[in-house]
């Protein structure tokens, strides 16, 4: 696990830390309702969590979505 401190390690390790496959993965599960629980927000199927001030409290690794299709 690691954690960013601030801004410039953000931006510093942001490619490390969103891999281009990692927000393709992100962009199939765009909320429009997101799951809550524990006061924690959910995006897509558990790769980001948000607390209640909208700060992202852990990402983890990206799961395929289901697109519904045959």
């Amino acid at each position: 696990m690691k954690t960013i401190r601030n801004k410039a390690e953000f931006i510093r390790d942001y490619s490390q830390i969103f891999s281009v496959k990692y927000l393709a993965c992100l962009r199939t599960g765009a909320p429009h309702n997101m799951f809550v629980h524990n006061g924690a927000a959910m995006l897509g199927n558990g790769e980001v969590w948000f607390d209640g001030e909208g700060l992202v409290i852990a990402l983890n690794p990206c799961v395929p979505h289901e697109t519904g299709r045959s």
